[in-house]
């Protein structure tokens, strides 16, 4: 799978960025549709139904009072941008988070043939994982572990096994599964056999050491940001960063705004190339959290 897109579907910090991706703004207001849906119970019918509408392309002219149910200005979605294919999966991945039955269906009632557009194969990997996604969230802490790796052993359909099956390993990754570790590169191997292959499977195994450095996810998270580490391991530090935003919660961010100022302490000719990139990161993801 090109790394651009690997960027895109799971959020890894493998490529520099002095700003926002493509989109982040029509996939934020796609999150927020979601978030209301899942706060306000009332109003999930109506955010599925909207989210729905972008997944499929047919968002041209929605209802101003579903938009207005889901917390959005009346005429906010009947914009051309919220038919690129980048958010259709971002409405999709947003379906997968929505606490709801009618959600679940509807995910597993999608069919490729559904999905024409000038990427289809990225939109119905985006409804696979979104499918996945939510019935991860459903089961129990001793359960996820072996749902992932049967997701890594199973058959997929060809358009999205290499997606589906990047994604489990993500989640493995990120959780710090070594016992999972035989099965991870397995997968990694049979998608890419090239030198991408073993640079992925090292990722993985340096997010694995990361966390097992501590018990408290936040101070392990915090042990790889070092000005050495993203001298010398720059998607580390890319993805401790994105872990810890995620987390919201105030020492996460502390640690963030932490780094942040220990590269701004440096002299001004040695704060460039990773170390630039990753201090904008930082400032434009806390400057986002404080909106």
């Amino acid at each position: 799978m090109p790394r651009l897109i690997i960027c895109l579907l799971f959020s890894i910090a493998i490529c520099p960025a002095t700003s926002p991706p493509p989109y982040s703004g029509q996939c934020g207001v796609m999150n927020r549709i979601s978030s209301f849906g899942n706060e306000h119970p009332a109003s999930q019918a109506a955010a599925l139904g909207l989210l729905a509408q972008v997944a499929e392309g047919r968002v041209q002219h929605p209802p101003p009072e579903l938009e207005v149910q889901v917390g959005l200005p009346p005429g906010e979605l009947n914009r051309p941008d919220y038919s690129s294919y980048q958010v259709r999966a971002c409405a999709l991945r947003r379906i997968g988070d929505l606490h709801s039955v009618e959600a679940r269906l509807y995910l597993r009632s999608l069919r490729p043939a559904m999905f024409v557009s000038d990427n289809p194969g990225y939109i119905w990997t985006a409804a696979q994982i979104a499918l996945r996604e939510a019935l991860l969230s459903d089961l129990r802490e001793d359960e996820k572990v072996s749902f992932l790796e049967n997701v890594l052993t199973e058959e997929h359909d060809p358009l999205s096994d290499s997606g589906v099956s990047a994604w489990a390993v993500d989640r493995l990754c990120n959780r710090g599964s070594i016992q999972s570790l035989s099965v991870i590169r397995t997968s990694i191997l049979r998608r890419n056999t090239l030198k991408d292959g073993t640079a992925e499977i090292g990722f993985c195994e340096a997010r694995m050491q990361v966390l097992a450095s501590s018990p408290d996810r936040v101070n392990a998270l915090a042990s790889a940001l070092s000005v050495q580490n993203t001298v010398t391991n720059p998607m580390l530090t890319g993805w401790a960063i994105n872990e810890l935003f995620s987390l919201n919660l105030r020492r996460g961010d502390a640690e963030l705004d932490r780094y942040a100022k220990e590269i701004e302490a440096l002299p001004e000719s040695q704060q460039d190339g990773w170390l630039a990139f990753r201090k904008s990161d930082i400032r434009r993801l806390l400057q986002g959290r404080r909106r």
